[in-house]
Formats: C-alpha cells, sequence, structure tokens
C-alpha cells in the first residue's frame, strides 16, 4: 500500500486512505484559508499581516510535519526541494487564488512524491 493513514498534529485529520485513493475529511482552521488570503498577507507590511502569513506557515509546517511521521518516503518530504517552500507556497497561491491552503499542501506533497517516488 503506497498510502498510509497518517494525523495532523494538532487536528488529527487523515489524508490518504490505506486504498492509495484520497479521502474525503474536513478541512478546519488555517487549512480552509484561501490562497488569496495568504497572497494578501505576503504583499502586506502591517504587523498583522506578517502575523496572519506567519500562523499560515506554521500550519503548512505541521502539516507536512504529520506527512514526515505517518506517510510513506524517507521522513522528510521537503529533501530534494530546490525551491524554499516560502517561494513554493507564494508561486502556487499566486496563480491559485481561490484554492485553499489545504489545497496548497496536498499539491506540495503530490509534485514531491512525483518527483521522488
Amino acid at each position: 500500500m503506497r498510502f498510509f493513514h497518517f494525523a495532523l498534529l494538532a487536528l488529527a485529520l487523515m489524508l490518504w486512505s490505506t486504498s492509495a485513493q484520497a479521502k474525503e475529511y474536513t478541512v478546519t482552521g488555517i487549512g480552509g484559508f484561501s490562497c488569496g488570503e495568504w497572497t494578501q498577507y505576503r504583499a502586506e507590511s502591517s504587523e498583522s499581516a506578517i502575523m496572519r502569513a506567519g500562523k499560515m506557515f506554521s500550519w503548512i509546517q505541521g502539516f507536512l510535519t504529520g506527512y514526515n511521521a505517518y506517510g510513506p518516503g524517507s521522513g522528510d518530504i521537503r529533501k530534494g526541494t530546490d525551491v524554499g517552500l516560502l517561494s513554493w507556497i507564494d508561486n502556487y497561491c499566486k496563480d491559485r487564488p481561490q484554492k485553499t491552503f489545504n489545497n496548497a499542501a496536498l499539491e506540495f506533497i503530490e509534485e514531491r512524491e512525483r518527483r521522488n517516488p
């Protein structure tokens, strides 16, 4: 089985089922924020915008840590990444403002898995 169940750190959400098909699940909290919000916060220099972007970045790091702990592979989904995670999120979200931050996390994982099967 290519994928195993794994939990998000604080939310204990399951990402993949053992049948290698994406499982439907409820996204709560910051994962439901839009990429448009991320792009807006990153463009602003106000203290509140910087804090919001920081919280979003912390959320995605936690999501990836959960994947590292419970997903298949080396234990580091970012290993061998040519571009930094911040830059990757900036580029993804700039082109897809309507997507959720959860979508960004999933796409990052899927892209990394395609490159490093």
